[in-house]
């Protein structure tokens, strides 16, 4: 099934338009295309302006205006930062992360049936101590890191975790936390708060609350999660639910029934994930969403998007297929933002680059994230948000073709004076229009 885009026409011309092909490649098919590959950071902002503009009734955070849950306050300095850091990103060879998942222990209470972090759960393999945890979260503020997602495994199961959280430097970096929601008692919740955690996800696998509990192996779990959720929110901490879309389930609608769900609690962003073979359920292909189900999803989310209904529904078929549009983030460039030694920016490089990286895609399988996060285990090990760990050596490796030097060193003068011209620009138009929507 291909399925075109168009974003700009005139006349009966396509000037910015996108094709899907069957494959799931996209391609440029509008004539002013070729453009709009060297001006892909004001796209990505641009998209990102409008979806302040439809959000920006959201929530208050300190008395600024929060349209994503999982992002910073608009005018904030950790929004500033990470601003930076997305153009740091596309004028410089490596990438500038602005969030990250930090697993701070696999230890859980919970037997699920699906948990991602099932298979890394070993005995004899110690978690870091809190000076240890301490340092990552310096270290990732250096690099630029504006969200700090604690996980797990439970992460209120590591006594030391509110004392992580309040170690965050609220001044570069927002605390947020993913629970399966069993222990937000009033206790934990009073801790949560008064370490300033920024905004909390309940993990919710079913509306329904017997299949929830069945899925996670603990009896009652579900009326303890949306209880605390509850809670949280009313001691003012911005509140969504985190869950996952399975062939199986996106069958059922699942993923609609979530979405009113989180209505009904009052929560202010649904996360939906893709499901994936990966932890306990590595082996299970099954489970993965078919090309027209992601495609079903994505509609239903651009719809709530579209309609400003609250909370957005942020599913990942749909951020991909966003920002493979707009923003032109692939897999291969996700890869290229993470490897160091690619300093050439010239045409030629960047040609012979893609096609070598072609054969990267189904491995990185469409892993949209890879430029904007890292993800630190309790043991301290960091993966680039691939499901599994990848033998590097087993994969074909890059073939470059040398340019001669006058081409390289004009194409490097245009690329990057392109950059920086639209980079600053992009950055003044859209900083003066978050300023708009934040008048109080």
């Amino acid at each position: 099934m291909q399925r075109e885009e168009v974003y700009l026409k005139l006349a009966g011309r396509n000037l910015i338009s996108f094709k899907k092909l069957e494959d799931g490649q996209i391609i440029g098919t509008g004539i002013l295309n070729p453009l709009l590959e060297k001006l892909r950071l004001f796209a990505m902002l641009y998209l990102q302006s409008n979806f302040y503009k439809n959000y920006n009734n959201l929530a208050r955070w300190k008395g600024k205006m929060v349209t994503n849950t999982f992002a910073p306050p608009v005018g904030s300095r950790p929004q500033l930062r990470a601003l930076k850091g997305l153009i740091k990103s596309h004028l410089l060879p490596h990438a500038s992360p602005i969030a990250m998942t930090f697993a701070v222990t696999y230890r859980c209470q919970c037997k699920c049936v699906h948990c991602s972090a099932g298979r890394h759960m070993k005995k004899g393999i110690k978690e870091l101590t809190t000076e240890e945890a301490k340092k990552v979260i310096d270290d990732s503020q250096k690099l630029g890191v504006t969200i700090m997602a604690f996980t797990g495994g439970e992460p209120l199961l590591r006594e030391d975790l509110f004392e992580l959280i309040s170690y965050v430097d609220k001044r570069k970096a927002l605390p947020i936390m993913f629970t399966n929601g069993q222990f937000l008692n009033d206790e934990n919740i009073e801790k949560l708060v008064d370490a300033g955690l920024y905004s909390l996800f309940v993990s919710i696998d079913s509306p329904n609350p017997e299949e929830h509990d069945s899925l996670r192996g603990m009896p009652g779990l579900y009326e303890s999660a949306i209880r605390g959720l509850k809670k949280m929110k009313s001691k003012g901490v911005m509140v969504g639910i985190s869950s996952y879309a399975t062939r199986a389930a996106t069958e059922k609608g699942m993923y609609k029934k979530m979405h009113k769900l989180a209505q009904e609690v009052g929560a202010q962003n649904v996360i939906l994930f893709d499901g994936v073979p990966t932890g306990n359920m590595l082996k299970n292909t099954s489970i993965i969403l078919t090309p027209n189900q992601r495609e079903e999803i994505r509609d239903y989310s651009s719809n709530i998007f579209k309609k400003k209904i609250i909370p957005p529904l942020s599913s990942q078929s749909w951020q991909n297929s966003v920002a493979l549009t707009l923003a032109r983030i692939s897999p291969a460039t996700s890869f290229n933002k993470i490897t160091t030694d690619l300093a050439w920016t010239g045409e030629q490089t960047r040609i012979n680059f893609d096609k070598s990286a072609k054969a990267y895609q189904t491995v990185l399988n469409q892993s949209l994230f890879n430029f904007i996060f890292r993800d630190i285990s309790p043991a301290g090990g960091i993966s680039m948000g691939i499901t599994e760990p990848i033998n590097f050596k087993e994969l074909p490796a890059f073939q470059f073709e040398r340019s001669p030097l006058p081409e390289t060193f004009k194409a490097i003068v245009l690329d990057v004076g392109l950059m920086l011209f639209f980079s600053i620009f992009s950055f003044v138009l859209v900083y003066v229009s978050f300023l708009k929507y934040d008048i109080r």
